[in-house]
């Protein structure tokens, strides 16, 4: 009996054929969560006492929830099981954002936030780039 190898949906980390498609709204989303929390942390140190106002709040919980439902391509559905390579870079972001904070307070200096913060967001946009070039790629052939 001949066996074949089944590859995973890349965005979704599904094997069964009952996975729904991940459409590319739902790619952007991931990268739109991906960039939320360096993103908050740097309008939190640009605003300082402004960030914890309830409009800044309650603006940030509603774009954070957008960007959700645009990574699960739904108001209703969650992506579970949770992609290896969405967990992974997701452990990666947690750690230079550790870094950062460990470093921030060793040093006093709230720059060195802003520092890793920028280093994520850099990171984020440069994968989502080479992520978009490569799909464009592959659809021209």
């Amino acid at each position: 009996m001949e066996q074949t190898a089944r590859v995973p949906n890349p965005v979704s980390g599904r094997l069964d054929d009952t996975a729904p498609p991940a459409t590319p709204l739902m790619v952007v989303g991931r990268y739109l969560c991906a960039l939320f929390p360096p993103t908050w942390v740097l309008l939190a140190l640009a605003l300082g006492e402004e960030s914890t106002t309830w409009p800044v709040m309650l603006g940030m919980v509603v774009a954070m929830y957008l960007c959700a439902a645009a990574a699960h391509g739904s108001w209703w559905r969650s992506s579970w099981p949770l992609p290896a390579g969405w967990v992974t870079a997701t452990l990666a972001q947690v750690a230079v954002a550790a870094v950062g904070v460990v470093a921030s307070i060793v040093t006093g200096e709230p720059l060195v936030m802003a520092f890793a913060m920028t280093l994520l967001i850099g990171a984020v946009l440069g994968v989502a780039a080479l992520h978009a070039w490569t799909a464009l790629r592959a659809r021209r052939r």
